[in-house]
C-alpha cells in the first residue's frame, strides 16, 4: 500500500502501538493527516499552521503533538481540535531561539520529552514544563 497524499516533504509518519491500523503523519508545509491504514484517503487534514519540524502520536490516547521551528509544540486530538500549545523552551527572558527537531510521548502520560537543534532536551506536559521528582539518593 503507498499513497501520494502530501504535497511537501513529509516530516514523520507515526503508527498507534495496539491498533494497527492508526497512522499519522505530518509534512513540513503543517499539514497533518489521520488515516486507517485501510482506506486510501485520508480520515482528516489538519492545517498547524506553522512549519512541522517534529511529530509524534501517544501511544495510547488519541493525541498529536507537533513542534516547529518557531518553537511551539501543538497538541491535537485526532478529530483535529486543538489542546494545547507550549513553547519549547521559555527561559529568563526566552535567551534560547532553537527550533524543535525532535519529540515523543511518554508511553503511559501526557508529558513528551522535546530535542532542539542546540542539543538541549525538556520535559513538557500539556501546560509547560514538567518538574520530575528525582528522588532521594541513598
Amino acid at each position: 500500500m503507498t499513497w501520494k497524499k502530501h504535497k511537501s516533504w513529509i516530516q514523520n509518519v507515526r503508527m498507534q502501538r495496539g491498533g494497527f491500523r492508526e497512522l499519522v503523519s505530518g509534512s513540513v508545509d503543517g499539514i497533518i493527516k489521520t488515516w486507517d491504514i485501510r482506506q486510501p484517503e485520508a480520515l482528516r487534514t489538519i492545517h498547524a499552521r506553522d512549519p512541522i519540524s517534529a511529530l509524534d502520536l501517544h501511544g495510547h490516547a488519541p493525541v498529536i503533538a507537533s513542534g516547529s521551528p518557531t518553537q511551539y509544540i501543538k497538541v491535537w486530538n485526532v478529530n483535529g481540535e486543538s489542546l494545547s500549545t507550549v513553547r519549547s523552551y521559555s527561559g529568563l527572558f526566552g535567551q534560547r531561539t532553537a527550533k524543535v527537531t525532535s519529540l515523543g510521548f511518554h508511553p503511559h502520560e501526557y508529558v513528551f520529552g522535546v530535542g532542539g537543534d542546540d542539543g538541549w532536551i525538556s520535559i513538557l506536559g500539556w501546560s509547560g514544563v514538567v518538574q520530575v521528582d528525582q528522588g532521594s539518593s541513598s
